[in-house]
């Protein structure tokens, strides 16, 4: 019968492709719910050692009189076999779970991505999520909801849109080279893409993060030159290239807006310019064609919430941690 429903849905438009996505999802937590409840029957012979929960009640304020989120209880994790058997045995409701799921499946596929031994945790009820975060040792996601068509990562931003990158520079440039899948290269003659965009800058002029974000690279590089590279937490990356000045090192927090160097002629150039890139989800992607202005306005008491909750959830997580411990030398 599913494979009859999936032949006449793949039949239609996207829409009809998203229909059987969700489909697919409620059916995998349906077997889920099935492996569980199986799990702790009382005929069931395994280990039946009560799982320790976090549930820490929020206060309705926080020391600034800012409260990190209106929902319920923080509730932590580990992943185990899998991100939703691990979710519903951490006391995460079905409804709040499909809400995870669905407000990350375009910024985090926790499906396909979470690994054995993350950790996770959510402010959630029954019925609603306000936030949630996950983190291993090689990669970290947050979300908080505003509401349904405003979504913020831990700095503030946020997710589902492109508009909204300033140019990296506080004037605008004219741009000597765009983006391009094929370019004769001006030094090595030979034809080969490229993955940004160069804007004729003196040297010393400043250079701008474009959003909020870590450093991960810092450094020199023969052809690069002095280069900045900073993640952010949308799955997006940023690249600032043939700098004479770096202001910022590697495991930095910056702030969209902070002035991260000074643009130069390092490296292997034929003049001084500023060689930018963005990145999304590990590819290249031409930041002019996508028409990126500037982000929509957020009030500053939802990024304030937002990151309150970020530090509420790391630290639901770190008692997690340690009440396993604990667990673990008895």
């Amino acid at each position: 019968m599913l494979l009859i429903l999936k032949n006449h849905l793949y039949k239609n438009d996207t829409e009809s492709r998203n229909v059987w996505f969700l489909l697919s999802i409620v059916l995998l937590l349906l077997v889920c719910v099935f492996i569980y409840s199986n799990r702790y029957s009382p005929n069931n012979t395994v280990d039946k050692t009560p799982i320790l929960n976090v549930e820490m009640t929020t206060s309705s304020n926080d020391s600034n009189g800012i409260s990190p989120s209106n929902v319920g209880q923080e509730k932590a994790g580990q992943v185990n076999y899998s991100f939703i058997s691990s979710a519903i045995d951490a006391g995460i409701s079905n409804i709040a779970l499909l809400q995870i799921i669905e407000h990350s499946q375009d910024k985090f596929n926790l499906l396909s991505s979470s690994i054995r031994s993350g950790w996770f945790a959510a402010n959630t009820n029954a019925k609603n999520t306000s936030s949630f975060l996950y983190i291993d040792n090689d990669q970290e996601f947050f979300f908080y909801k505003v509401n349904d068509d405003l979504i913020l990562d831990q700095f503030g931003e946020p997710y589902g849109s492109l508009s909204g990158l300033p140019t990296p520079t506080h004037e605008q440039y004219r741009i000597t080279s765009h983006f391009a899948e094929a370019r004769l290269h001006p030094v090595t003659n030979r034809v080969q893409p490229h993955r940004g965009t160069d804007y004729a800058t003196p040297i010393g002029t400043e250079v701008l993060s474009v959003m909020s974000g870590k450093v991960i690279a810092s450094r020199y590089d023969r052809v690069a030159g002095h280069y900045i590279t900073i993640g952010h937490s949308n799955n997006m990356m940023t690249r600032y290239l043939h700098l004479s000045e770096r202001n910022v090192r590697k495991g930095d927090f910056v702030s969209k807006g902070d002035i991260i160097g000074k643009s130069g002629n390092s490296g292997r150039t034929t003049g001084p310019h500023l060689h930018f890139e963005l990145h999304i989800a590990g590819e290249a992607v031409d930041a002019h064609a996508k028409h990126l202005l500037a982000f929509h306005d957020v009030d500053t008491e939802h990024r304030l919430r937002a990151s309150k909750a970020y530090e509420h959830l790391h630290a639901a997580i770190r008692e997690k941690r340690l009440s396993e411990m604990a667990l673990a030398s008895q």
